[in-house]
């Protein structure tokens, strides 16, 4: 069965600290990093795909190795991973929201929350 919009909402949305906000019209989901600062873990531009922003070495290797999953650009740089949310797996798509997450929590969020990224 083909991921929705809807499972990467509750799966963005059930991280700690992780809010949803509009971004030039299309969902966002970000992560609270102070009372007047976000940071952003992925968008959903409203044609089947979610575009989570891991790391460019994240996002490469997953171009490489996850069926579904292509370079997310901005201008000439990589900014993370366009997933078709027909084809990639549930487990790939937590997991790239895992390590966006991760990349972007403060260490004192991340000590609060020990369990966001272990198996």
């Amino acid at each position: 069965m083909p991921l929705t919009e809807d499972d990467v909402r509750r799966a963005a949305l059930a991280l700690p600290a992780v809010e949803e906000h509009p971004h030039f019209g299309i969902p966002s989901f970000r992560l609270r990093t102070s009372p007047s600062a976000t940071a952003m873990l992925a968008t959903l531009p409203g044609d089947g795909h979610a575009h989570v922003f891991v790391d460019e070495e994240a996002a490469r290797a997953a171009e490489a190795e996850v069926p579904g999953c292509e370079l997310c650009w901005w201008g000439k740089r990589v900014t993370g991973v366009r997933v078709d949310l027909a084809v990639a797996a549930p487990a790939e798509v937590e997991e790239f929201l895992t390590d966006a997450w991760l990349r972007r929590a403060s260490a004192r969020l991340r000590t609060a929350n020990p369990e966001v990224g272990r198996p």
